[in-house]
């Protein structure tokens, strides 16, 4: 006798409602530099820079507190939108449904001019050195990794 899933349940869902699965978890995010508040929403996923290589989270990730490096954030919202920026050092909190960014300085993509040239110059900027000899040093890594990532983007 061949069991049929409940009316609530779909059988490639693995017995779980439709809208369970249509459900996406989100956790509050704000990214916060030189005092005032940069952006902020609710986020799906939450990709940062960590000095020890790329951390993700989601929503229900353990409680941390880690130091950030020159790289990027990549944030995917509540609507599945994907957002880009660049940050030259500071520090990630994960508490709960909570996420705070305090970042040294941000690069949007707004900070990048929407030309070939700033991705020529970024290009000479990506060779990371062991360490930045000055703070304008970080800033045009993180400026030169938001510009490629844009044309990156535009490409696709």
């Amino acid at each position: 006798m061949s069991e049929t899933p409940h009316a609530h349940e779909h059988p490639k869902q693995g017995g779980l409602s439709s809208k369970a699965v249509s459900e996406k978890k989100t956790f509050d995010l704000c990214v916060i530099a030189v005092g005032h508040t940069l952006y902020t929403c609710r986020a799906r996923m939450l990709s940062v820079p960590g000095e020890t290589g790329s951390l993700g989270v989601m929503a229900g990730h353990v409680p941390l507190l880690t130091t950030l490096t020159v790289g990027l954030l990549h944030i995917i919202d509540e609507f599945d939108e994907h957002r880009w920026f660049a940050v030259t050092g500071g520090f990630f909190e994960m508490m709960g449904d909570h996420a705070t960014i305090l970042a040294d300085h941000l690069v949007g993509p707004a900070d990048i001019a929407e030309d070939v040239a700033a991705f020529e110059r970024a290009k000479k900027v990506l060779v990371r050195p062991p360490e930045f000899p000055s703070d304008v040093a970080r800033v045009e890594m993180a400026r030169a990794l938001m510009a490629r990532k844009l044309v990156q983007l535009r490409s696709h």
